[in-house]
């Protein structure tokens, strides 16, 4: 999959929402159970850093490249205009077979030096559903229960038009506090027009 049509997928995202068709919804801040589960509009972000295809029977090597990028985006110290320095954001998209794309960097300003050896990726704006998952615990249960959640509620997965995912959260943000060894996922999710109240 070449990288720039992940990017052009996830810019196409901002068109699909935007604070006012969010807002026309009444759903700014809605709270879940004992997940912490919020749905809320998230502003659209700037991010620097590294688009990489991640093979399934390749995974473990995901460590080292993000490790890679982060070191690369260290290097650079003040010439960056980062927002967080103590927060990192990956972002992946689930549009191959055996494997996914993933975007791993930190928050920029809009006015920051851009590096020539990393990458600028538009983190889209619209409605997400945030919850906190503590690394101590498996991430792909947080991720099951977030996905229960979902199809329980009146929302689905956000998806692109005539574009093919291969999982049931197709598009997922994982925003890491490298303070608390703790992360915040985020979902992108649309109203789901064939919901019916059970």
């Amino acid at each position: 999959m070449d990288p720039d049509g992940f990017i052009l997928a996830m810019t196409c995202h901002v068109v699909k929402w935007n604070h006012k068709q969010v807002t026309d919804l009444g759903m700014n801040h809605i709270w879940g159970d004992a997940m912490n589960i919020r749905l809320k509009v998230q502003d659209e972000a700037m991010l620097l850093g590294h688009v990489y295809e991640v093979k399934w029977n390749e995974l473990e090597t995901l460590k080292d490249k993000i490790k890679d990028t982060m070191e690369t985006i260290d290097a650079y110290g003040d010439m960056l205009s980062i927002i967080d320095r103590h927060k990192q954001i990956g972002v992946s998209q689930h549009l191959m077979t055996d494997g996914f794309i993933y975007f791993i960097g930190v928050e920029i300003a809009r006015d920051s030096f851009v590096p020539e050896d990393l990458e600028v990726f538009m983190l889209p704006g619209g409605l997400v559903l945030r919850s906190r998952h503590i690394t101590l615990e498996a991430i792909s249960e947080t991720y099951e229960s977030l996905k229960e959640w979902i199809d329980e509620s009146e929302y689905e997965p956000f998806k692109e038009p005539g574009i093919p995912y291969y999982d049931p959260l197709p598009i997922k943000y994982e925003i890491y506090d490298k303070r608390s060894g703790n992360m915040e996922i985020r979902i992108p999710v649309m109203r789901n027009e064939g919901f019916t109240q059970q």
